[in-house]
């Protein structure tokens, strides 16, 4: 007892095959490395690392989840032929709104800035948004906040700073 395969079992094999390779190879070159940008952008330096892991954790969960049901998935007598490939469609379909819709476009933007647009700005608009002012002057206001607030500190940074370099001078006479 030989299995004979038919020429047109025999092409529909090597269209999904090419299709498969199709599929790994734009979501290996497209997706998945934007996704790791993403993670290392888009959250604030306070929480980065943190976040990080947390992204990465979720990231090999569901490829864990995915590589072990899709053996089984493709048992079941509806999802057999070719129906596993349309739940994966719907998923990148689920995931390209997502990103279309919720996740900012931070090309062309310093890494200083996007924790300020996320927080001031829609992700649509992010292209159009436009500091006021530079991220020293931001940075600048919120160390010299900071240094004010502990006594102890206050008069090394002051000590430091061009207003008052005449006043020490000054006082060393």
């Amino acid at each position: 007892m030989t299995a004979s395969v038919t020429d047109k079992g025999l092409v529909v094999g090597r269209v999904q095959l090419v299709l498969v390779a199709l599929f790994v190879f734009v979501v290996a070159s497209s997706w998945v490395p934007a996704v790791w940008i993403i993670i290392g952008e888009i959250p604030s330096t306070a929480t980065r690392s943190r976040d990080i892991g947390i992204s990465a954790g979720v990231h090999w969960l569901w490829t864990g989840v995915i590589s072990a049901t899709t053996p089984y998935l493709v048992e079941v007598e509806w999802l057999r032929r070719s129906g596993i490939f349309l739940i994966f469609a719907c998923l990148c379909l689920c995931s390209s709104l997502f990103v279309y819709f919720l996740v900012p476009e931070t090309s062309k933007l310093f890494l200083e800035y996007i924790e300020v647009i996320i927080r001031e700005s829609d992700p649509r608009t992010t292209q159009e948004w436009k500091p006021d002012g530079t991220f020293g002057w931001r940075r600048d206001l919120r160390t010299e906040v900071q240094y004010c607030r502990v006594p102890r500190i206050r008069k090394s940074w002051q000590s430091h700073t061009k207003e008052n370099a005449s006043d020490m001078a000054e006082q060393g006479k």
